[in-house]
Parts: C-alpha cells; sequence; structure tokens
C-alpha cells in the first residue's frame, strides 16, 4: 500500500476506472488532478479532486509521485507512461497493468482494516468480486476488537520501554486470546485480557534485565 499524504498524483481520463483510481488515491492522502478532455465526465469526478477539461501534456507529470495513465487509447496512455517516466514518478497503466509501476489491487475499508485483493492482471472485475467475498468471511468481532486495539496501542507504548515486554504487549492486542476475550465477554472481558497484559509484562521486563545483568 502507497502512502502519499500530501503528494501530488496525476489520472489522466476520467472514466468509471479513473475515478475510482482517483477516489484510491485521495483515500491515500494524496493530492490528486484528474485530466480528460470530456468536461462531461469530469462531472462525475470524486468531490476532492481537483479537475482539468483538457487533454494530457506531458508537463503534467512534473512534481507528480504517481501518474495514472486511464484513458480508454493504449496510444494515449503509452504517452502519459513516457512522460510520467521522463519525469521521475511512477506509472500505473489501467489497460497494460504490467507495463507500469504500480497496480491497485481491488479495496474495501472495513473499520481499522483494509482489504485488498489484487488479480495479477487477469480481471480486475473478478478482483471487485473477491474482495466483497473476503469481506463476508470476516467475523465483525474482529472490527471491534481492532478499534479497541487502536485506542489502546498508545497506553502500552507509554506505559512499557522498548524492548521484549512491549512486544509481547502489543503481540496480545489483537490475537486469538483477545478475540475470544471480546466474543466471550464483551469489552468488559476485553479490558481485563488488556489490563492482564500490562500487570504480566513488567515481570517479564525485570526477568530478563535480571538474565543480562547475570
Amino acid at each position: 500500500m502507497l502512502r502519499l499524504t500530501g503528494r501530488p498524483c496525476v489520472v489522466v481520463g476520467a472514466g468509471a476506472t479513473g475515478r475510482r483510481r482517483a477516489q484510491s488515491l485521495i483515500d491515500a492522502g494524496a493530492q490528486v488532478r484528474l485530466i480528460d478532455p470530456d468536461a462531461s465526465a469530469l462531472v462525475k469526478a470524486p468531490p476532492a479532486c481537483e479537475t482539468q477539461a483538457r487533454p494530457f501534456a506531458p508537463a503534467d507529470a512534473e512534481g507528480a509521485a504517481l501518474v495514472v495513465a486511464a484513458t480508454d487509447n493504449p496510444q494515449v496512455n503509452h504517452a502519459v507512461a513516457q512522460a510520467a517516466r521522463q519525469a521521475g514518478a511512477l506509472v500505473n497503466r489501467v489497460d497494460a497493468p504490467e507495463l507500469g509501476d504500480v497496480t491497485f489491487p481491488a479495496t474495501r475499508r472495513l473499520g481499522p482494516a483494509t482489504v485488498c485483493v489484487d488479480s495479477g492482471g487477469a480481471s480486475a472485475a473478478a478482483a471487485r468480486v473477491l474482495v466483497e467475498q473476503a469481506l463476508g468471511a470476516i467475523d465483525p468481532a474482529w472490527i471491534g476488537l481492532l478499534h479497541a486495539a487502536v485506542q489502546q496501542r498508545t497506553r502500552i507504548q507509554n506505559k512499557l520501554p522498548p524492548g521484549p515486554a512491549r512486544q509481547r504487549a502489543l503481540a496480545g492486542l489483537a490475537d486469538e486470546g483477545a478475540l475470544r476475550a471480546l466474543q466471550s465477554g464483551g469489552p468488559d472481558a476485553l479490558a481485563n485480557h488488556y489490563q492482564s497484559l500490562l500487570n504480566a509484562t513488567p515481570d517479564v521486563a525485570r526477568i530478563s534485565a535480571t538474565v543480562e545483568r547475570g
């Protein structure tokens, strides 16, 4: 997954695929410019996009972290990809993923979790079906557990110094034991589980320190 917070990205082609790519980049924190000579297509662009109703120009790739070639014309996509590489930007080609640097898996957010499926370039439609099936297989309790783990993570990092004790506690935030506690006893049982992680780890830390001194 790309981390693009605050970085400029360009999507060329405002069809359905181009708009999905633009939204994915926005979700990753990027500053997205969507270019298409068809102004009517840009009407459907994600609200957070900057839109420009004109043909792509090589100068559009200057300063971009990533350029997406998403038109229905392979020659235009080829030209966009060439301009992007000359500008030092990464490239995603929707018509020929194997010729680009970056692929976009089918992605769905489920609370703090992101579920992705990549078809290896075989079929974007199949990837979208598979990611929906994957979502259906996830126990909803995991989502509540992940929300709770996010809140507890900072508590553990503030209370325990770096080392094996902290790693042990962090590993227990969202493991099978934590899930069982939540499923069997709800939030109160999960809170007790988290407290037991903090109560147990100081002894582990002291034992480790004693062994090292010995």
